[in-house]
């Protein structure tokens, strides 16, 4: 790599690299503006890659694209509102009477965290050892609190999610039926002197299929496996856990440690420091260990290439820009910055 004053002079009067810049700095402005009414359009798109491979594979079938497409889409309709009418809508009931067991469950946490220490300061006089406690139960007191409060911001709105959940299936059904005419629209609003463009979006395209067709995978095995564990110990919030245990694979290393939190916190209320708690904790564990180390690799045969360091540095920038869905698209977003820093290198390299 050569950094040199002309290398960079040269890099600057380039028409390809300037237009990469203009585009780069547009698209960002853009996300920045109205990032948040691009949600639903980011779904679709995720679902559409998804579903895509599917469509590909019955044309290798010798099926026409249409029919493909037509079959593809039924069975993705049919899964959908399948999901909402069933272990969504379940997960939705658990979540709400959750929601409304937060006082409760916080005392039950409060309790929980005032006995635990008991054991540790039976040497200590009764007086004293009353005195300890009592200090200490403000204390847990406010930071049950903070942790409950903190797990309940950056999600999105209910009836946000609602509006999504009604848009997305339109969505999907003209990207995936319209999806080359589209690309191809869209690239005639670009300019043409775009090769680096080009050659970013075709890399990033393909790696973001792969990654977009596993994770969807790895969240229906985690999510399902998950919740047929709890169901099987009893747990009453078996079906909302399970969701999120799915949903935790999107964000790496951080999704399993945030889940981990009501996790706990649910288990204490319903079964208090005792053996059942012990099992929840070891279903969960296991389930994140064949995840990491046997479903994702089968999975992701063909990686997104990326060090655990800058995976965790992508999901924490860009969750701080961007809250709930800078988490989601981190590794994409990642992967994108990535595929851009080493085309412009590239780049530079061939003009010095």
């Amino acid at each position: 790599m050569n950094f040199s004053l002309q290398g960079l002079l040269k890099l600057l009067l380039d028409t390809r690299f300037v237009t990469l810049i203009v585009v780069s700095l547009l698209g960002i402005a853009l996300f920045a503006w109205v990032g948040n009414a691009l949600v639903p359009f980011g779904a679709a798109a995720v679902l559409t890659y998804f579903l895509d491979g599917g469509v590909k594979r019955l044309m290798r079938w010798n099926l026409g694209r249409r029919w493909a497409f037509a079959i593809i889409f039924v069975v993705f309709l049919i899964g959908y509102f399948a999901a909402f009418l069933g272990p969504v809508r379940l997960a939705v009931r658990q979540g709400l009477a959750m929601m409304s067991n937060l006082p409760r469950i916080q005392a039950t946490l409060e309790h929980a965290a005032v006995q635990l220490p008991e054991p540790a300061i039976s040497f200590l006089p009764p007086e004293q050892r009353r005195e300890v406690l009592e200090r200490l139960l403000p204390a847990v007191t406010d930071w049950t609190a903070i942790v409950l409060e903190r797990g309940l911001q950056g999600m999105p709105e209910v009836t946000d999610w609602i509006a999504y959940a009604l848009i997305i299936p339109f969505l999907v059904f003209f990207f995936l039926k319209d999806k080359d005419p589209l690309l191809e629209g869209w690239a005639k609003l670009l300019p043409k002197d775009r090769e680096l463009i080009d050659k970013i979006f075709q890399e990033v395209e393909d790696k973001t299929a792969r990654y977009v067709r596993g994770t969807l995978w790895r969240i229906l095995i985690v999510g399902t496996v998950t919740w047929i564990g709890f169901l099987t110990l009893g747990f009453g919030y078996a079906a909302i856990l399970g969701l999120l245990t799915g949903l935790s694979v999107v964000v790496p290393y951080v999704g399993a440690l945030v889940v981990a939190i009501p996790l706990g916190i649910l288990g204490i209320d319903q079964w208090g420091l005792t053996w059942p708690l012990a099992w929840l904790a070891i279903i969960y564990s296991a389930v994140q260990t064949l995840d990491g180390y046997v479903l994702a690799p089968i999975l992701f045969s063909i990686t997104v290439k990326l060090h655990p360091v800058t995976t965790l540095v992508a999901v924490f920038a860009f969750g701080s820009l961007w809250g709930f869905w800078g988490l989601v698209f981190a590794i994409p977003l990642a992967t994108l910055v990535k595929s851009f820093v080493l085309t412009v290198v590239e780049h530079q390299d061939k003009l010095v």
